[in-house]
């Protein structure tokens, strides 16, 4: 790539303050999924992303005497098949269809009250395919 063949923009967008635009590609265009560095591009092709869609069921978790929450959302694929995204406010995401979801949020909510919090409230958006949740008050 050639300088004059890149514009960049100071503009602030989502978390990015510049934005670069490509004037002019050169060979065929590939897709990187989500590297890193650019010595990961020599790799195996990096796994698709999860196109995310609705959410379609969340909960949330305190803790008496604490100032500290936990959430859990589960989040239903765009294309509308059996593919499932939970995402814990601990930093953890797993995917899966309907019944690994249900098993992971379980085990969730298990670590959860174990760890001294209750459920605070939650609701479900509704998903295609049976989601086997339950939320103790």
């Amino acid at each position: 790539m050639h300088c004059e063949d890149l514009e960049i923009i100071e503009d602030q967008v989502g978390a990015a303050k510049l934005t670069p635009k490509v004037l002019r590609r050169y060979g065929p265009t590939q897709s990187f999924g989500q590297i890193k560095s650019l010595s990961e591009r020599l790799k195996p092709q990096a796994t698709p992303v999860f196109a995310q869609g609705h959410n379609v069921f969340n909960a949330e978790y305190v803790k008496s005497g604490s100032t500290e929450r936990r959430s859990l959302d589960v989040f239903e694929s765009t294309d509308g098949g059996n593919s499932y995204m939970l995402v814990a406010s601990t930093g953890e995401t797993l995917f899966g269809d309907n019944l690994a979801i249900s098993r992971h949020f379980m085990l969730a909510q298990l670590d959860y009250e174990a760890q001294g919090f209750r459920y605070n409230g939650g609701g479900s958006g509704g998903s295609k395919h049976p989601l086997l949740l339950r939320t103790k008050p």
